[in-house]
């Protein structure tokens, strides 16, 4: 048995220079966390979880009362799984129970500016098995049922839903693995979707969807390692952000991953790889820029004694919606990162590390492309 208490709670103020305003806001969570994990025999174990958490958070910017939201909610999470093994099957079933709680009077959107005093709840019933059905093949199924409800205001009805997953892995040698699969999913929008003040949207209504995945992974000998996977999302009902706020969205994405890994004699070890995407999704702000197309990755190190040193990064391709061409600092660019340590005994480490070694200037996210703001800015 366990028990453990976390609390993090940090200030931040400083200056936004696109909306030309200052700023200042709080953050405060804490949590309870009770665990028990059991073993009841050598083919049967049940494990329960009863967390506990609270969220606070504050936000504001001088004249600008557009900005002025704040956050307190409670959440309650119950689970218990029990396990069975066997040479042939690992079977896990169990229920999950889930409870959250708006503490502040929200005026949510449309509902006409009345307060509510949200609640959200969901129930999931699932299982899963692994079956090895012959010594080199082994098939994966399972099925989870989500039973949520919300109560406190006005708005989308949380339907249940029902998630099917299966997946076959065959050890075609003792080098070479092939796997397939397919797996549902079911995302419940978050109390902050809903009851949030300027985004919120009170009905909205959850994200299901499903991927598919194919994977081969290639041993050459004990140095040198090849895996590639490919996969695609079809986003049935996703959710997204707009300018007006969370809104519910419809797209799809899919992409492939290769990468290569290598030790170089004793010391040294290297990795390289390369990732592609493609995605699309309407009524969201993801295709107004940071769009990402390929991304070229690399990593070498060295180990030797009490010496360790490395040197890593990656090359990232943006594709370009002409619509916005502006507002990004850069289009295509490298990132480089190096390391370095030593430990003169087991007790004491020495060590130095440079992110972003050439210092390129490069942005991932920005206010520009919504605002009055220019690149630049």
């Amino acid at each position: 048995m366990s028990f453990r208490y976390n609390l993090t709670k940090p200030y931040f103020n400083g200056f936004d220079y696109i909306y030309h305003n200052n700023y200042r806001g709080d953050y405060k969570n804490d949590s309870i966390t009770f665990k028990d994990d059991l073993t009841l025999s050598d083919k049967w174990s049940n494990s329960f979880t009863y967390r506990r958490s609270n969220t606070e958070g504050k936000y504001a910017q001088n004249n600008h009362t557009l900005f002025n939201a704040d956050a307190d909610y409670t959440y309650d999470f119950i689970s218990d799984q029990v396990t069975y093994l066997t040479n042939r099957h690992n079977v896990v079933f169990g229920v999950d129970y889930a409870h959250g709680k708006d503490n502040a009077a929200k005026a949510l959107v449309g509902t006409s500016g009345k307060p509510a005093n949200f609640k959200m709840k969901n129930t999931s019933y699932y299982v899963q098995d692994d079956w090895k059905i012959i010594p080199h093949v082994t098939l994966s199924g399972g099925l989870r049922y989500d039973r949520p409800s919300n109560s406190g205001q006005t708005g989308a009805t949380l339907e249940s839903h029902t998630s099917k997953s299966y997946k076959l892995s065959w050890d075609i040698t003792d080098k070479d693995i092939l796997y397939a699969g397919r797996s549902d999913f079911f995302i419940l929008p978050s109390m902050y979707q809903l009851t949030n003040r300027q985004y919120g949207n009170a009905s909205l209504k959850p994200a299901y969807g499903r991927t598919s995945t194919i994977g081969y992974s290639k041993s050459f000998d004990d140095y040198n390692i090849f895996t590639f996977n490919w996969f695609e999302t079809k986003t049935e009902r996703g959710i997204g952000l707009t300018a007006a706020g969370y809104v519910n969205t419809k797209g799809m994405s899919r992409g492939w991953n290769a990468q290569f890994m290598t030790q170089l004699g004793e010391h040294w070890n290297a990795n390289i790889g390369w990732g592609h995407l493609y995605q699309y999704e309407d009524e969201d702000t993801y295709s107004y820029g940071y769009s990402p197309k390929d991304l070229a990755t690399f990593a070498v190190y060295y180990d030797y004694a009490k010496v360790k040193a490395g040197l890593d990064g990656y090359y990232f391709f943006r594709r370009v919606n002409p619509n916005y061409p502006n507002g990004w600092p850069a289009d295509d660019y490298a990132i480089f990162n190096m390391s370095a340590s030593y430990a003169p005994t087991k007790n004491i480490n020495i060590y130095a590390k440079v992110n972003n070694l050439f210092d390129k200037m490069y942005s991932e996210r920005t206010h520009v492309i919504y605002a009055t703001g220019r690149p630049g800015d």
